[in-house]
């Protein structure tokens, strides 16, 4: 691998037991998998606590290396996303049409940050979410799930992710650090954890951006 990849993106689970940090959430989604269905679900919850990567790896388990034109993701803090012009052009057009093949009988749609959606757009989507829910099943990932209009909320199953604990964000920190040879010490794991406050995601940033050497070490902290 890459001295320049993302450790992010390097280090991202890709089958739901390597998850950190919500054990309750995961194992009701395995339920759900291993029965070949899920409902549409929203993921609500801080910055790095599994949300987007649990939404793949629902998708992977679907369709394994079928994704295209199966999982679609869409992101909802770019302006362009927000309104009804998107949703009418972008989303109820994916939800229209069925799954391309046999891996699963409907696609997924991912709507990262929907919680940035136009009341009005959110909205319109109340019914297509209804009408086209044979074909497709829908993942919304919110920070703010006060900002989803209840309509919207009836119809899909809510899971709150917490911030991932202190040992779990640790524990995972260290394989990180084993796995790329870096020597820390336990404080420094310990400050990590307190500084990123349950935001694995930033935790895994700030190991990536470290001098390893003692020196460099020093008044990071």
């Amino acid at each position: 691998m890459s001295s320049t990849d993302v450790w992010v993106e390097r280090y991202r689970p890709n089958e739901l037991g390597k998850i950190v940090g919500q054990p309750l959430i995961i194992n009701k989604i395995r339920q759900n998998i291993s029965a070949g269905n899920i409902t549409n679900m929203i993921f609500s919850g801080p910055n790095g606590t599994g949300k987007t990567t649990t939404a793949l790896v629902v998708g992977k388990a679907f369709f394994g290396n079928q994704l295209i034109g199966n999982f679609k993701e869409v992101n909802a803090s770019e302006k362009s996303n927000r309104g009804i012009e998107f949703v009418s052009k972008e989303i109820i057009p994916f939800m229209r049409e069925g799954a391309l093949n046999f891996y699963a009988p409907f696609k997924i749609l991912l709507l990262e940050e929907a919680d940035n959606l136009t009341a009005d757009a959110q909205a319109a989507l109340r019914r297509p979410f209804e009408k086209y829910n044979q074909n497709c099943r829908v993942i919304m990932t919110v920070n703010y799930l006060e900002k989803i209009i209840p309509a919207i909320q009836s119809r899909f199953t809510v899971y709150e992710f917490q911030p991932i604990n202190k040992d779990a964000l640790i524990r995972r920190l260290h394989d990180i650090s084993l796995n790329e040879n870096l020597a820390l010490h336990e404080k420094q794991y310990d400050s990590i954890a307190d500084k990123v406050k349950g935001d694995l995601r930033k935790g895994i940033g700030i190991l990536q951006n470290l001098q390893v050497d003692a020196s460099d070490m020093n008044g990071v902290f």
